[in-house]
């Protein structure tokens, strides 16, 4: 373990959507780096990613949009490798119980508006548990809010934020520059607003990140 002082807060952005499993995965390794730090401060910020912004609102049929997509080998390699990786972590990947593909728009919705109650984080380990472990359909609204209600997250402002749609346009102002940014893979981790991490990195590369962070900002040193 690494025994350094504290530092000011180093403050990473990560870009992901729920529907990929290498951005649950790229969480995981980044906390297991986050827990080898004694005493080290961070300042966790989820951004809106799509990895298909052309699904319909009430998502599509798995097996027939995965065929589409790619081949059934192509599938069942990605799903092995990340069931492996997934393992490592203590994550359970149940292929067999995900059916639907949701358009991901309304999960990215909740997830800045969790940013309110500090609960980001919390949210977004709860949809990826949703989505690949429990095969929940995180497209729906409903289950949503039920979600956001078990994170600490008070429904009726859940429900009002759904029927009122006034942060639409925040949110696919937010998912456009994410989207022209022309990032090669997702999960995409930026610490300290410099560094870049780019994938589903080791905890050693995401741990390697922390220090150059942690000595870029120096102690007490508060980041824009």
């Amino acid at each position: 373990m690494n025994d350094s002082s504290p530092t000011a807060s180093i403050r990473i952005d990560i870009i992901s959507d729920i529907t990929c499993p290498w951005c649950y995965i790229g969480k995981h390794r980044l906390e297991a780096a986050i827990a080898s730090y004694a005493g080290l401060d961070v300042d966790l910020h989820w951004r809106p990613f799509q990895l298909d912004p052309n699904i319909p609102e009430d998502g599509l049929d798995l097996r027939a949009y995965t065929a589409k997509k790619r081949n059934d080998a192509e599938a069942d390699i990605n799903q092995m490798l990340a069931s492996q990786a997934g393992q490592e972590l203590g994550l359970a990947f149940s292929w067999d119980k995900i059916e639907r593909m949701p358009n991901t728009r309304d999960a990215h919705r909740l997830i800045r508006h969790a940013l309110l109650y500090g609960a980001q984080t919390k949210i977004v380990e709860r949809l990826f548990k949703a989505y690949f472990c429990e095969g929940a359909d995180i497209g729906d609204r409903g289950l949503l809010i039920e979600l956001a209600e078990e994170s600490g997250i008070d429904r009726y402002a859940v429900e009002n934020l759904f029927a009122q749609q006034d942060d639409i346009l925040t949110i696919e102002e937010e998912l456009a520059i994410t989207r022209r940014l022309g990032l090669p893979k997702v999960p995409c981790f930026v610490f300290a607003d410099e560094i870049v991490v780019p994938g589903a990195a080791s905890s050693d590369v995401f741990a390697a990140a922390l220090f150059r962070a942690q000595e870029q900002i120096g102690p007490g040193t508060p980041q824009a």
